[in-house]
């Protein structure tokens, strides 16, 4: 037999599966004796397995086998049970809402359902005795399909919804039985529009219909504990808010609908000024010069309202030592207007400026209203010195 070579190859098996892949061994030139080698870390779940190794080399003999007396494998890392994997997310869950078990129905109603899931629900199909009457895949407005029963006979009919979430993951709803009588009273509708003037509004139901009869009466409840009847009707709240105002129609078979809608009260706006006052007098006093001294008044006139009004013609009287002028001035758009008197004598010191009346077209003077908020004057009368 050939000298050991020096390129030999040990192979690591699983159940007769290589593991490994060939590993080179160094020879030590002894037939009984070879080097140590360790294979690359080999992964396995907990469990029983078979383990073999083939040892060869190339050379004299590349095809020969050889037994080995000693193999030594090292664990590593904690031997047992890997951790279970995540838990896959849980199915959708659904229900049939609407109509309700044992309802008796006929003509077109909506089917509705309630439905949620860990990854979002992307559609809802509806199912009367197993066949698909629709699919929603529309949650803004709720999970919902219309379904005229009188396509079908009457009789006990069977609906179920099926939910299907974003990963594909479908789950179907328990049964709901109803009852299908074609010949069953068809529920009115309830309609009706609603204005609000400040605290008034008003509301009217003439929309609303019966598709098999007719509306036999209407009844309102206004959300602040008042309730009336009729087709039209109003309401005056006693303050400003937001009401929830709920109509309730009974048809002529005894049928019952009912809408709410909410309305808003608001606070009325002030009534409009019935009278004007003065809102503020100032007065500036020049030094003589030669043609005199030189007295400007100047009047802010107000609504009742508070707002500054135009078009007032205000008069008063200007007096200081030995002299008496009657002077007069209209206010504009900012609700002022002045009067000067110029060539006042050097030897004035002081000048007094008194309303004595303020005329508009539509507004009437009230005097004891008269106010000035720099108190520089009584609001009637200013004394105004250099």
């Amino acid at each position: 037999m050939a000298t050991p070579q020096s390129n030999a190859t040990i192979t690591a098996l699983i159940d007769d599966v290589d593991v490994s892949g060939a590993i080179s061994i160094a020879s030590t030139g002894s037939w009984t004796t070879w080097g140590d080698r360790a294979s690359s870390p080999i992964h396995l779940r907990a469990g029983s397995y078979t383990l073999k190794l083939r040892f060869g080399y190339s050379g004299v003999n590349p095809g020969m086998l050889m037994n080995l007396n000693h193999v030594s494998i090292t664990p590593s890392g904690v031997v047992g049970t890997p951790p279970p994997p995540p838990p896959p997310a849980s199915p959708p869950s659904v229900a049939v809402s609407s109509p309700a078990q044992g309802t008796t129905l006929g003509g077109s109603v909506n089917v509705t359902a309630s439905a949620s899931g860990d990854k979002g629900v992307s559609r809802v199909e509806f199912f009367v005795d197993g066949a698909s009457i629709g699919v929603d895949t529309n949650s803004a407005d709720g999970w919902s399909m219309p379904w005229n029963s009188a396509a079908i006979a009457d009789g006990a009919r069977s609906l179920t919804a099926k939910a299907t979430d974003t990963a594909g993951q479908a789950t179907t709803s328990t049964q709901v039985v109803v009852t299908v009588k074609n010949n069953v009273n068809q529920l009115p509708v309830a309609s009706f529009t609603a204005s609000c003037n400040s605290l008034a509004c008003s509301f009217d139901a003439s929309a609303s219909n019966d598709p098999d009869g007719t509306i036999a009466s209407y009844a309102w409840t206004f959300g602040d504990g008042v309730s009336g009847t009729g087709k039209t009707i109003g309401r005056t709240y006693s303050k400003a808010g937001t009401y929830t105002v709920t109509l309730r129609v009974t048809d002529n078979a005894g049928g019952v609908a009912s809408l709410s809608r909410v309305v808003t009260a608001t606070t009325p706006p002030p009534p409009p000024p019935t009278t004007l006052h003065i809102g503020d007098i100032d007065g500036v006093l020049k030094a003589a010069t030669r043609t005199g001294g030189t007295a400007t008044i100047t009047i802010l006139v107000e609504s009742s309202a508070g707002a500054t009004v135009a078009n007032a013609t205000v008069s008063g009287t200007l007096t200081y030592t030995g002299a008496s002028r009657s002077l007069s001035c209209k206010t504009g758009t900012a609700g002022t207007c002045s009067v000067s008197v110029t060539s006042i004598p050097t030897r004035v010191t002081s000048v007094t400026f008194t309303v004595t009346k303020v005329t508009h077209a539509t507004l009437a003077y009230k005097a004891a209203d008269n106010r000035d908020p720099d108190s520089d004057s009584n609001g009637t009368t200013i004394v105004v010195r250099k």
